[in-house]
């Protein structure tokens, strides 16, 4: 009951129903609907919250290219843009007709690292292009250490973020989480620290490692600010920049990419740990496999005591500050651009929420 996946539906719905029928208690109805190109939806005029929806319709235009949508606010062919290009924000910001709506938030930019795929072995319904082959390099903690102490998080945040946001901890847990570490070590740029990791893992002189990233603006700024942060540390980073189509099919969680750039939309500290660190699970980005997290996240969630509830989650980001198997870089701002005539716009701290219910037009 506690996972934000989870639905209430009629009873007897089965999945392949809820796909290809409407079943909901949301403000719109779906009605033209082209993956491709727009998704037109309407006021649900029996809507559970008295006044609401203020429209009548909303309409989602598909638009992949990040200067095709900041143009088309500009112009008005749309009303609303969510998370425009921070490079863009200046030329917004400084524009009559444009608002920008911001919140912090625990959404956050990572890079992962595949720590282990034979825990893989023999699940061929699940896994089956990792039968066979054989531990990454950052099986080797030393590795994954080194990469830790190598890269400055001020700097990814002010180079890859303009600025904003904050620096994240190596763990998805948000800064205003009621499960936050209060006195957790923050991790700061160490050189010297990160060389003896990478003579631990077998390469005093250094390492050459591919990156692989995909051309979503700030995915691709965050590997280019790693890239040159690590190199004082012997880290030579070669940066692949991918369609960001194709590559959440053929680049991420793929045995030919241990070292790949991701990002999360913020969740609550439960959530996060469980659907990206859980060992076994299909959003694992980084194969990381140990029972003991496990064990702590089943305790947790079982819990009817805060104080203990809190303990638990401490000792799970003591265990993933100390593993390292995955680079939280920086936390994100919530960040939605919309046309001055448009009212209501809230930017939520967790990206999925959109809260169209309350927008409206101002004559």
């Amino acid at each position: 009951m506690t996972d934000y996946h989870a639905r209430i539906v009629p009873n007897g719905i089965e999945g392949e129903t809820l796909t290809n029928e409407e079943h909901g208690s949301g403000p719109f109805t779906l009605g033209e609907h082209n993956p491709t190109e727009r998704s037109v939806f309407h006021k649900y005029e029996d809507y559970w919250r008295e006044g609401r929806p203020y429209a009548d319709q909303i309409i989602f235009f598909y638009m992949p290219e990040q200067l095709t949508r900041i143009e088309a606010l500009k112009t008005g062919a749309i009303d609303v843009a969510y998370t425009p290009p921070l490079a863009f924000l200046g030329s917004l910001a400084g524009n009559p007709d444009i608002r920008i709506a911001e919140t912090p938030s625990a959404g956050v930019v990572v890079i992962d690292m595949h720590t282990a795929y034979s825990h893989l072995q023999g699940d061929t319904d699940n896994w089956a292009k990792f039968q066979g082959i054989e531990d990454p390099i950052f099986a080797d903690k030393n590795l994954r250490k080194a990469m830790q102490y190598a890269v400055d998080r001020d700097f990814i945040v002010q180079a890859a973020q303009f600025g904003r946001g904050s620096p994240a901890n190596d763990h998805p847990v948000g800064i205003n989480d009621q499960y936050y570490w209060d006195e957790q070590p923050i991790i700061k740029q160490d050189i010297m620290k990160a060389q003896e990791y990478l003579a631990a893992a077998g390469y005093p002189d250094g390492i050459d490692i591919v990156l692989n990233t995909a051309d979503i603006g700030f995915m691709q700024e965050a590997a280019l600010a790693f890239q040159q942060s690590v190199a004082e540390a012997g880290i030579n980073v070669q940066v692949e920049t991918h369609d960001a189509g194709p590559y959440w099919e053929a680049q991420w969680m793929d045995p030919c990419c241990p070292f790949v750039t991701s990002n999360w939309g913020g969740r609550p500290a439960n959530a996060a740990i469980d659907v990206q660190l859980r060992g076994g699970t299909v959003w694992n980005e980084s194969f990381y496999n140990n029972p003991r997290l496990d064990e702590l996240l089943d305790l947790a969630a079982s819990s009817p005591d805060f104080e203990e509830r809190k303990a638990y989650f401490q000792e799970m980001q003591e265990i993933l500050i100390e593993d390292v198997p995955v680079l939280y870089l920086a936390y994100s701002p919530v960040i939605i651009a919309h046309r001055a005539n448009i009212g209501g716009v809230q930017a939520h701290a967790a990206l999925a929420h959109f809260l169209f219910e309350e927008m409206w037009v101002k004559n």
